[in-house]
């Protein structure tokens, strides 16, 4: 095989894989999907190994080849025909929670199985016991539809039995079918690329060129885990509680790293959890493989040959590995991704950075909209702060980290498609946490009511370990939301469960800031003097945490008083790591 062969199939399957993600978001039918883009689509070997991704939700796209595996292996890979395509959304099988639907189809060449095209994205309302978000339940029956492999398409024929059930549980049946049948068409986009393909180069060297690639991927892998010493390293912290039970729980990571071989250990974490901060092992599986791609190799992407020399290991039953009829609908292993980073930090400094964006932040509102006669469910993710690393400050108002290509929902689309005004969209002051690079800035997002009565919906996590700073970095600022503010009523929460709201109630989301890497008494003071000139640091921040001095005009910087106050913050050892930096003289300033 030559390289240029090698490279042109491999482009051709990402660019199948990106005619598959276009198909989907402009035949969507919900503003989760078409703007938030809150899905992933992949095209797969008959081993289920992928061969090709489009930008989208990596927490998603990491578990589509397990669930083909376990879908395989209940159903038996001859069950498979020309023209069929599958539903699931059972989450011991997928992982997620059951709005996260798994829609996928075998492709023939030839009358063979040459592999799978695969979808999978979150429909608004699956007949959950609350519309919206099921964040008060306590098993799985309550979460809403739960279905194993079925079939949606039979040999080319919809199954309308299966879309009858699907649309009758549902209170919002045209936007699930739509969405549903947006999936299959980017199944079947898929299927025809993924078929011009073999029709071009031919089955055998197509995957003669694709094996070359995975191989290729495995190698630069084990390179980069070979570079990093031998060890066992630690990490553990306290994930958010629920509303069923709002005690913290613990999770836990170990991580082995043994020449090119790299493993990562959660057992000891907490056991299977009372109310929905639960996940089934394919979901957490695709978190540990995350946060690994995140520390080897990002550069080179994903492809059937990724995460080859990971192991990972779980207790089962667990939180990370639930088994009915434990609720499923909130992640909480989310901590356990950056736990992995957190742990690697000390033998790998350049290599990672402080605590970052580890919740999904989500608010749903549910009500009936006057204007359309209809009932709404809005939904969205909120954006926070990215930790800091050893050489740049955190990115302000980046998604979480399962979430990749996810988009925030604009405000004119908020505005248009439901009763609600967004009365203010803003970055936060002094919510990135101070460091020689500052963790980025949460963000802080206000909403009014215009329906009648509403029902609100909020899960926040992050609010009992927030994201953590590094070498002497400190930690960005706990996300919170505001309730009636500033009336007799105000009240701050991180999680409720159909809570009312009348017409014209407010509330304000309040997202997590980022950790920020090294001693912010090394922070060059230009940077210092840009933050507060931009508003992202205020003066007394500056004076306290920096060590810098800013005067009345907010731009001059008092020299003497500034090198004081630097030494007495930098002669505070609190027995971290430093960067080993000097401190400003008064010539350097």
């Amino acid at each position: 095989m030559d390289h240029i062969s090698v490279e042109i199939i491999r482009n051709a399957f990402m660019s199948a894989a990106r005619d598959m993600k276009a198909s989907l978001v402009r035949s969507a039918y919900s503003p989760v999907i078409y703007e938030a883009q809150d899905c992933a689509v992949g095209l797969f070997s008959k081993n289920m190994e992928i061969l090709g991704q489009a930008p989208g939700l990596p927490f998603f796209i990491g578990a589509l080849d397990e669930t083909l595996r376990v879908v395989t292996s209940m159903l038996g890979i001859g069950e498979y025909s020309e023209g069929d395509v599958y539903l699931v959304n059972d989450s011991y099988i997928c992982g997620s929670h059951l709005n996260d639907v798994t829609v996928f189809a075998p492709v023939f060449s030839s009358s063979d199985l040459v592999g799978f095209a695969a979808t999978k994205a979150h429909w608004r309302d699956i007949g959950a016991s609350n519309a919206g978000m099921s964040i008060g339940a306590t098993e799985i029956y309550q979460e809403g539809l739960r279905l194993g492999p079925v079939k949606l398409v039979d040999a080319g024929e919809i199954v309308h039995d299966l879309v009858s059930i699907i649309t009758l549980n549902s209170r919002m049946p045209q936007a699930l079918l739509g969405d549903a049948y947006a999936q299959i068409a980017a199944c079947r986009m898929g299927e025809r690329r993924y078929k011009e393909i073999i029709d071009k180069y031919g089955y055998s060297q197509v995957m003669q060129c694709m094996n070359a690639v995975f191989d290729a991927t495995e190698m630069m892998e084990r390179k980069a885990i070979e570079s990093m010493p031998d060890g066992i390293y630690h990490a553990e912290a306290e994930a958010d509680g629920d509303l069923v039970d709002d005690s913290a729980f613990p999770v836990k990571v170990k991580v082995t790293i043994n020449g090119s071989d790299i493993s990562v250990d959660t057992r000891g974490s907490s056991g299977m959890r009372k109310g929905c901060t639960n996940t089934g092992i394919t979901q957490s599986q695709s978190g540990l493989r995350l946060a690994y791609k995140f520390l080897v190799r990002p550069d080179i992407g994903v492809t059937g040959g990724s995460f080859r020399p990971l192991k990972m290991f779980f207790d089962v039953p667990s939180a990370f590995a639930a088994e009915e009829p434990a609720a499923c609908f909130g992640y909480g292993g989310a901590l356990a991704i950056d736990l992995v980073i957190r742990a690697l930090a000390p033998i790998i400094p350049n290599g990672v950075t402080a605590g970052g964006p580890g919740s999904s932040w989500n608010i749903s509102m549910v009500g009936w909209d006057r204007t359309r006669e209809a009932l709404f469910i809005s939904g969205e993710a909120l954006a926070g702060g990215w930790g800091a690393d050893a050489a740049a400050d955190g990115g302000n108002a980046v998604i979480h980290m399962d979430a990749g290509d996810f988009k925030n929902t604009p405000v004119e689309t908020a505005e248009n498609r439901y009763p609600i005004n967004i009365t203010s969209y803003q970055l936060g002051t002094d919510t990135g946490g101070a460091g020689k690079f500052r963790g980025g800035l949460n963000i802080i997002k206000g909403y009014r009511n215009l329906a009648d009565t509403s029902m609100l919906g909020i899960q926040f996590g992050r609010t009992v370990t927030p994201s953590w700073g590094l070498f002497q970095g400190h930690p960005g600022s706990t996300p919170r939301v505001l309730i009636y503010p500033g009336t007799s009523q105000a009240k701050t929460v991180s999680k409720v469960n159909q809570l009312p709201l009348n017409h014209e109630d407010m509330f304000e989301a309040h997202t997590g800031g980022g950790g920020g890497y090294g001693p912010p008494w090394e922070r060059d003071i230009w940077r210092v003097q840009e933050d507060v000139a931009d508003g992202y640091v205020s003066v007394d921040e500056a004076r306290k945490t920096y060590g810098v001095i800013i005067a009345d005009n907010l731009k001059d910087v008092d020299k003497r008083a500034t090198i004081q106050a630097r030494q007495q913050l930098s002669s505070v050892d609190n027995g971290s790591q430093t960067s080993g930096r000097r401190l400003d003289t008064e010539e350097d300033l």
